[in-house]
């Protein structure tokens, strides 16, 4: 006859009680195990999106790879912005490629011979009526005394509209690479000045300190009107009238 338990049970029912217990604590602990990798993983509740949809599942992304995937996202938008400022890049249109302020951007027109007459795209003219060589007086801050070119410059409105020459301006520059010419006053500076009406003209003496060797390749330029490409003269002014 079998061995028996005190209440009734026999050591079968006994073993079977205890795996039955063992089974359901190692469920148990998967279960725990289960959960806490979710709750590490996925950041735990407080971390979850405050605006995120409601009834969803929210999978957790390590700190690091999402650090990772936004250093990753930024290189490429530097690169991507790079790329479309690149020398390579064209404007889209004039006013993107224009300057950023509304000033005028003065063009100029090709030059002519220091002994021809240069027109305008409004048909006033300018013309180089004398060209000398003195010697410049320096009574400026910047001014340099020494070898300079004198010219007469003459300007006659062509157009059908006043031409205030009193913002007239000539410059010169020296060399294929336009090397700007330092400017005097004396000896017999005389400014533009006044309004000439259509068909009248107007004058002006300038000096350029431009030594005897760099004569043979100067541009002077005449800047009569704004908004209105610039005139020019290029030769040689070694030559005296």
């Amino acid at each position: 006859m079998a061995d028996s338990s005190p209440d009734g049970t026999d050591e079968g029912s006994s073993s079977r009680r205890q795996r039955m217990v063992l089974v359901v604590a190692a469920l148990a602990a998967v279960v725990v195990l289960v959960l806490l990798a979710v709750w590490i993983f996925g950041g735990g509740d407080d971390d979850a999106p405050a605006d995120g949809p409601s009834g969803g599942t929210t999978v957790g992304v390590p700190t690091s790879a999402a650090s990772d995937g936004a250093s990753a996202a930024t290189e490429s938008s530097a690169d991507e912005s790079d790329d479309s400022v690149g020398p390579s890049a064209e404007p889209t249109s004039d006013a993107a490629a224009g300057p950023a302020s509304d000033a005028p951007v003065a063009q100029e027109l090709d030059p002519v011979e220091p002994t021809d007459t240069a027109t305008g795209e409004d048909g006033v003219t300018a013309a180089l009526t004398k060209v000398e060589a003195v010697d410049g007086e320096a009574v400026a801050p910047g001014e340099i005394s020494g070898p300079a070119v004198r010219l007469t410059v003459e300007v006659t409105n062509g157009s059908d509209e006043d031409l205030d020459l009193s913002g007239a301006v000539v410059n010169a520059y020296v060399g294929p690479d336009r090397a700007p010419a330092g400017t005097l006053t004396k000896p017999g500076g005389v400014p533009f000045e006044g309004v000439v009406a259509p068909g009248e003209s107007g004058s002006a003496v300038v000096l350029f300190d431009i030594p005897e060797e760099q004569r043979g390749d100067v541009t002077v330029t005449v800047d009569y009107r704004t908004g209105t490409p610039t005139v020019a003269f290029r030769g040689d002014l070694s030559i005296s009238g």
